[in-house]
């Protein structure tokens, strides 16, 4: 049942032009059975028009409401103009400000109930405003431009969700550009790679967005955007190719992100949430301090689905000064600097230089890779450079101590390059309790020109060359070593 109320003057001018205004009051009451309550939905509104011959009429609605039992909307105003020249196709909208929760349920009552549009805007919890609203069309196509204020939207599959955004929006033809210029803090969460929203303090850039002309395709990307988090300045780069009407499956979309002189300490908001949980704990507790130079991440989603290709999240970053324990029985090392690579599956670091202890750290790689068959094991292989006597009391303070007998208490002299090898399961609690002795490890020392004096004696080996091995399944041994004892081979 409906009920109208209204009261309208008109005034008719010379040649035909007429002006209209009046207020209407419209009560609606519907009842889907006997048993349930009635829902009374009243629609007020304070009403201008006008109409020229020849050029165009229009309507002006002022303090135009809704209302459903208790909940009412905040009143708008807005302008709607036709043009008669032009096929009945050009017409133009001027609003002043409008709840986007409103506006999507004017759009899902009024306009376009069994659109896919609604239905899809309802999936984000649209929320905010958007005020200053100019929409049309004209001899070019369509226009428009609104500023967006507050804006909120739940992540929905790939697409991130936002929070506190403001934003500046415009139309023109086929084309839209939505111009992010937020200094007063928002929020972005990609749902499908962290459990928690990145908290922006200013967001600055551009996204394109453009409908092709079958209208069955719609593609986002953006330029370069900055943004200030609390690591630290980044810069982003976003596209996203979905078809229309937008449905469950999943669209096209990759993100880079990059980033220089970030803020350490936030690191493990960082870590992708599908990484493996025993490679996220050993990242924790084993990277102590770190700056990071650069920083990258790379996330993509999308067709050939369950390939390997349909989905990747990378983070890379560039290290100064950090420090790693690969292993509490072991010494830590620091003062590295080079570069790694994480994602879901693997982590590589590549350190181009650093200590181990006081023996210099030449070159090393340190992997966690599940993708080959590897197993939950962080493997390290390092290239070791130091005098003798520093790389054996290194040796001394580890593991391998049981390995070396008596040459603990001997002295050395020359100098040492050497290879690590250490290979730790990582489905054993870490600590020095459990684990130390399930590490498989190997140090393989090259001697130059070395010299082994003997405790608490004169005699000694000197000009000493080879290679003296450490295994933790064959103990000692020698690899072509040779020396002078007593001034003879």
């Amino acid at each position: 049942q409906s009920m109208a109320h209204s009261e309208v003057w008109f005034d008719v001018h010379p040649g035909g032009a007429t002006d209209f205004l009046g207020d209407i009051t419209i009560i609606t009451k519907n009842r889907s059975d006997s048993m349930s309550p009635q829902n009374t939905r009243d629609i007020k509104a304070d009403i201008t028009a006008w109409y020229t011959p020849g050029v165009d009429w229009g309507l002006r609605i002022q303090q135009f409401s809704l209302s459903a039992r208790e909940d009412y909307t905040t009143p708008i105003n807005v302008q709607f103009a036709k043009f008669l020249d032009s096929g009945e196709k050009d017409f133009e909208i001027i609003l002043d400000t409008i709840q986007l929760g409103v506006a999507a349920q004017i759009a899902k009552e009024f306009v376009i109930d069994d659109h896919w549009i609604p239905k899809f805007a309802q999936k984000l919890e649209l929320d905010g405003s958007l005020s200053n609203v100019h929409l049309g069309r004209g001899v070019n196509g369509y226009f428009g431009a609104a500023e967006l204020q507050k804006i909120h939207s739940s992540a929905y599959g790939v697409i991130p969700g936002v929070r506190d955004l403001d934003a500046v929006f415009k139309l023109i033809g086929g084309q839209a550009v939505l111009d992010l210029n937020d200094n007063n803090g928002a929020a972005i969460h990609f749902a499908r790679v962290y459990d928690e929203p990145f908290d922006l303090h200013s967001l600055h850039g551009k996204l394109n967005f453009l409908v092709t002309s079958g209208l069955d395709v719609l593609k986002i990307n953006s330029n370069l955007i900055g943004a200030k988090l609390d690591a630290g300045n980044v810069n982003a780069m976003f596209s996203l190719r979905t078809d229309l009407p937008i449905s469950d499956g999943a669209p096209d979309m990759n993100i880079l992100i990059g980033g220089r002189n970030i803020d350490a300490r936030f690191r493990e908001k960082y870590f992708p949430k599908k990484m493996s949980p025993d490679l996220k704990t050993w990242l924790k507790r084993a990277i102590t301090e770190a700056e990071v130079a650069e920083l990258g991440l790379a996330f993509r989603r999308g067709a050939p689905r369950f390939s390997p290709i349909a989905g990747t999240n990378q983070l890379s970053f560039k290290v100064n000064d950090a420090a790693i324990n690969f292993h509490p029985a072991w010494d830590g090392a620091r003062n590295l600097t080079g570069v790694s690579v994480l994602d879901d599956k693997y982590f590589l670091a590549e350190l181009d230089g650093g200590l181990l202890g006081k023996i210099d750290l030449v070159q090393a790689d340190i992997e966690y890779d599940r993708t080959q068959g590897i197993g939950s094991k962080i493997r390290v292989e390092a290239d070791l450079s130091s005098s003798i006597s520093d790389a054996m009391a290194a040796l001394s303070s580890s593991p391998l101590n049981e390995s070396m007998g008596s040459l603990t208490s001997w002295r050395f002299n020359g100098i040492q390059s050497s290879k690590l090898f250490l290979d730790i399961p990582m489905n054993r609690k870490i600590d020095n309790r459990t684990s130390a002795n399930d590490i498989t490890y190997s140090a393989t020392i090259g001697i130059t020109d070395g010299e082994i004096h003997l405790p608490h004696s004169h005699l000694a080996v000197k000009e000493i060359f080879g290679n003296v091995v450490f295994e933790s399944n064959r103990g000692l041994f020698g690899e072509n070593v040779v020396g002078r004892f007593w001034g003879r081979p």
